[in-house]
């Protein structure tokens, strides 16, 4: 898959336990759906806020 931005190859990694895809040029992170969601579960701290 290519950034929709910069038209790159996108590399797949790990973050919070979802592979999620990234663009080393541009620096976006993209999520597949349902992704994002599963990482917020996991990033919410024990105040209810969430850490992107």
């Amino acid at each position: 898959m290519d950034c929709p931005r910069k038209h790159e190859p996108l590399k797949e990694i790990e973050l919070e336990g979802v592979l999620v895809d990234i663009c080393p040029t541009c620096g976006g992170v993209w999520f597949d759906p349902n992704e994002m969601k599963i990482s917020m579960k996991s990033m919410r701290t024990p105040g209810g806020n969430y850490w992107i």
